[in-house]
């Protein structure tokens, strides 16, 4: 049976090349995917808060000038200052008036974008994770180099510094402190590859687990489980060895997938065909 149009798979497909042709038999077919225009100021204000989510600009850091950035963009001053003007609104950036000043990061955390997922799409989400995680992670252990691991201890400290706090739940900004922590140690994992293309499947796997890793953040456990897997990762791919490397990613992606089965009732394809050939 071909999957839907949109499934999860053809849409990764699509976001790198434009349309996808759908798998499973049948007459040969194509989807194209939808065309994403949005405000010139709307995707102003979504690329300077994904530099900041993903820790290239951080809290106080100052921004280009107005200047710089209708020249980066190639747009104008009226979209440069909406966007900003959204993000001063949602306490995002700054502004500060006179000499010395200009735009300033004024918080890291920036909110979780919604996501609209259809019966299923998490299900392929988690297993497009098993099947380019480990692959991921391999190539990063022959590559990275000492600033790459620096950059993963940065976002370990991130996270860790909600842990600091003695409280038994998480409030709603310690779970953002902690998913933006996980979200920056798996790009700096990424980035260490060398590889742009598979920065950019890590980059939307990411925005896709994000609902998921928020809701499994409830108590201060869950937290310091999340930051122990991200220590035993780092630890594995400092070591160089894939069997390590695969032990504690299989721990890790199991992790998630047991907060999906909970809060769901499915059971993923690769546990169902686990149990068969168990049972």
């Amino acid at each position: 049976m071909n999957p839907a149009p949109g499934a999860f798979l053809d849409r990764l497909t699509s976001d790198i090349v434009g349309w996808s042709v759908p798998t499973g038999g049948g007459p040969r077919s194509i989807w194209f995917a939808p065309l994403d225009v949005p405000s010139q100021s709307g995707e102003v204000a979504d690329r300077i808060s994904a530099a900041i989510r993903e820790g290239a600009l951080r809290l106080g850091d100052k921004l280009p000038s107005e200047r710089a950035l209708v020249g980066q963009f190639q747009s104008s001053r009226p979209t440069i200052r909406e966007a900003v003007r959204h993000l001063v609104e949602g306490g995002i950036l700054v502004v500060k008036p006179g000499a010395g000043g200009g735009m300033f990061v004024a918080d890291e955390l920036v909110p979780v974008r919604p996501m609209a997922l259809r019966p299923g799409e998490m299900d392929e989400i988690l297993e497009a994770r098993r099947l380019f995680m480990p692959r991921i992670c391999e190539t990063a252990a022959l590559y990275a180099r000492d600033d790459d691991f620096d950059r993963m201890r940065e976002a370990i400290a991130f996270g860790r510094a909600v842990l600091a706090a003695d409280r038994k739940a998480l409030d709603h900004r310690s779970k953002l402190q902690l998913n933006i922590s996980c979200i920056r140690f798996d790009l700096a994992v990424a980035q260490s590859t060398g590889n742009r293309l598979l920065v950019q499947v890590m980059r939307t796997l990411l925005d896709w687990l994000e609902p998921l890793r928020i809701e499994s953040l409830v108590e201060r456990a869950s937290g310091e489980l999340s930051m122990r897997a991200q220590d035993e990762t780092l630890a594995a791919l400092k070591s160089g060895d894939p069997a390590a490397i695969n032990a504690v990613l299989d721990w890790r992606m199991a992790l998630m997938e047991d907060a999906w089965q909970r809060s769901s009732g499915r059971m993923l394809r690769h546990r169902r065909l686990r149990a068969a050939e168990g049972g």
